[in-house]
């Protein structure tokens, strides 16, 4: 009996160490956020909510806050170094136009177009989402204090004609309440496009002459939307077409990423001669997460024989195209190569 507690006692103990080592863990962290809360905003008291730990980010700390005083939620992230960035100063100037917003466009034309607005960018520009903006004067952020508008996110439009209305019916509502903004972000979903984006300032769509917003669209999602000014001004439009930062788990940065979504794409469904299926586990940013999933990737332009420009019929590639792709993603991401193929659908 003696033997067999003694087994059990020791278990016991050494299964309570990551225990007790997880628990100060977030003990530390916790103290560190607070005490980082206090620093910035000694006026505030603040409530942590949960926080979770996030492996795919060089193992940051996600922490999610409220203030007490205001009720404003908002996130910190705390960095295996200590470096602590906090959401609330933009989290709460957010909150404080919001409703002043609300009052712009109540009983507009704009309301039938618009479905969320997001005035001031969370993260900063240079660092993605690794960084959080801060914002000064915070408590006393109106209206008046916008000089853009991050996004106005608009109903999925069924037409060109649409999202100009959308845009210029928005652009009127802000001049009727006397804002003139240096610049304006719309985005919106036309045609099968998704993520579609238009910025601009709002003195260039109140002197587009009618149908020219619309005539641009077109064309730019004719020509698989380059990016170029417009309007003799600052209009600018894209589709899928991005600039991010990549931390890898080593805390490298790769940066600027510029990712184009507009491909054709091969994907394998490999299996070995003893029936096993290979997949390959990778991190994926548009979902922020690890997957397992069938080896695949995409069918680079530069395989086409042609250096013309990109069009809409180039991404839609032959059979020919694809296995050539999937011979070679199927050898990078596995180290496996094959000479029996078969083609199972487009």
């Amino acid at each position: 009996m003696r033997k067999i507690l003694g087994i059990l006692l020791a278990l016991t103990i050494v299964a309570s160490v990551p225990l007790l080592s997880a628990c100060s863990q977030s003990a530390k962290y916790e103290k560190a956020v607070f005490e980082h809360l206090k620093t910035e905003y000694p006026d505030k008291s603040f409530e942590l909510l949960s926080y979770k730990r996030n492996n795919n980010s060089n193992g940051r700390y996600e922490v999610n806050a409220v203030c007490e005083n205001d009720s404003t939620k908002f996130s910190v992230y705390v960095y295996p170094n200590m470096f602590i960035t906090d959401g609330y100063s933009v989290s709460k100037a957010n909150s404080m136009v919001q409703a002043e917003l609300h009052g712009v466009f109540a009983n507009t034309a704009s309301l039938k177009y618009i479905s969320s607005i997001r005035c001031l960018r969370l993260y900063n520009e240079e660092s993605t989402d690794y960084s959080f903006k801060t914002v000064d004067s915070y408590d006393e952020f109106s209206i008046e204090d916008l000089k853009t508008i991050d996004t106005v996110y608009l109903n999925t439009q069924t037409d060109s004609a649409d999202a100009e209305m959308g845009i210029i019916t928005t652009v009127y509502a802000l001049k009727a309440a006397g804002i003139e903004l240096e610049n304006i972000g719309f985005e919106f979903s036309i045609k099968g496009y998704k993520n579609c984006r238009f910025t601009t300032d709002t003195a260039s769509v109140l002197e587009a002459e009618d149908g020219e917003i619309a005539k641009y669209i077109d064309e730019k999602i004719d020509t698989n939307g380059i990016i170029e000014n417009a309007l003799a001004s600052a209009i600018t439009f894209k589709i899928d077409f991005r600039k991010n930062i990549y931390e890898l788990p080593d805390g490298t940065t790769l940066e600027p990423v510029y990712n184009y979504s507009k491909h054709s794409f091969s994907v394998i469904v490999p299996k070995t001669s003893d029936g096993r299926y290979i997949c390959v586990r990778q991190y994926r940013h548009g979902i922020e997460n690890v997957t397992t999933e069938f080896p695949a990737g995409a069918i680079e332009y530069k395989e086409k024989d042609s250096d013309e420009p990109i069009t809409y019929e180039k991404i839609i590639a032959t059979e020919e195209e694809a296995l050539l792709a999937a011979r070679r993603e199927l050898a990078e991401e596995t180290g496996y190569v094959s000479d029996d193929w078969r083609h199972i659908f487009t």
